[in-house]
């Protein structure tokens, strides 16, 4: 895919040489010359959890990902083909985009703010279960694993 140089802009994520580069403002300058290297990132779920978005089942059990900023909701939901649709609190806006600058855009254009990703470090994974002060927990193994207060 050839990148339409006005669907750049300031704080885009784009590959460059195999690594992830954010578009700055000294880029933008020189943009002639690094539009031929940026190659627009797929919107993939694992990316999606970079940019802050969780994943939901909506009251149809229907599981999309979704961020909520500025109060307004925005939903992707996955299509067949890779691609996604872009509905803003329930409102249809874009029945297809397929690359995190084109999310990054519509973000930005709605909110007024870059849509960035956080660092690796601040990615929770799986939640740490807090323990009860004077309680005791039974240790459980296996598939669906859960602790549960000790029966005395």
């Amino acid at each position: 895919m050839e990148l339409d140089p006005i669907d750049v802009r300031m704080g885009n994520y784009f590959e460059y040489n195999r690594t992830v580069k954010e578009i700055l403002l000294e880029d933008l300058l020189q943009l002639n010359l690094l539009l031929d290297s940026l190659k627009p990132i797929p919107l993939q779920p694992k990316y999606l959890t970079r940019l802050n978005f969780v994943t939901v089942t909506n009251h149809e059990s229907v599981r999309h990902y979704q961020k909520y900023t500025a109060g307004i909701y925005f939903n992707l939901f996955p299509k067949r083909d890779g691609s996604m649709s872009v509905y803003i609190n329930t409102e249809l806006k874009l029945p297809h985009i397929a690359f995190i600058h084109q999310l990054q855009n519509v973000y930005y254009d709605l909110t007024g703010d870059i849509l960035r990703r956080m660092p690796p470090a601040e990615i929770v994974l799986f939640k740490t279960i807090t323990p009860i002060p004077g309680k005791s927990f039974e240790k459980r193994s296996g598939p669906g694993k859960y602790r549960s207060i000790k029966k005395d």
